[in-house]
């Protein structure tokens, strides 16, 4: 029956279906945990497509409720939110994906935030990507982003910190 109805899109019976069979015990938690996850996208992507854009960001929200750290949310949740001009929000929700899971679509998304204007001036691309670092500097990811940023501006002792940084957390492994 599940299968069924992830093959015909009925996402909302499907999670119906899932909590039944997850308390009858044919899924266990976390397996039924990443089930919802990518339903819930699923049907705020469908919210989106039909239009209705308030019950879209709702499932979003329940789904970063559900896992903070569930990157395609929080990037389709700031997408839409600077769709709608709410470029703190979107900021907002980076940071909060970034606090919890750091990752590079996190890292390249934050740099597209970042107004034309101190796209211009290389000082205030590392401090723009510096902001997103305090929130979480433990990423190897980030810390390269910084050691980029601080190359182009001029600036290699800081450089040389973020790139050795980097490598720390990265083990080496590059």
């Amino acid at each position: 029956m599940y299968d069924l109805q992830i093959k015909l899109q009925a996402w909302y019976k499907a999670e119906k279906t899932l909590s039944r069979a997850e308390k009858a015990g044919a899924f266990d938690k976390d397996k039924a945990a990443d089930e919802r996850r990518a339903l819930y996208l699923a049907q705020a992507e469908k919210d989106f497509t039909d239009g209705y854009k308030a019950d879209g960001l709702l499932m979003l929200k329940k789904t970063l409720k559900l896992d903070p750290a569930f990157v395609p949310a929080s990037i389709m949740l700031a997408e839409k939110e600077l769709a709608d001009v709410h470029g703190r929000k979107a900021e907002n929700v980076i940071l909060k994906a970034w606090k919890v899971a750091p990752h590079g679509a996190l890292a390249a998304f934050w740099v597209d935030l970042l107004d034309d204007e101190k796209a211009q001036d290389k000082l205030g691309q590392l401090r723009w990507v510096e902001k997103l670092l305090k929130t979480n500097s433990a990423s190897a990811v980030g810390q390269r982003l910084a050691g980029q940023a601080a190359m182009d501006a001029g600036l290699w002792g800081e450089a040389r910190e973020y790139f050795k940084r980097a490598e720390e957390l990265s083990g080496g492994a590059g």
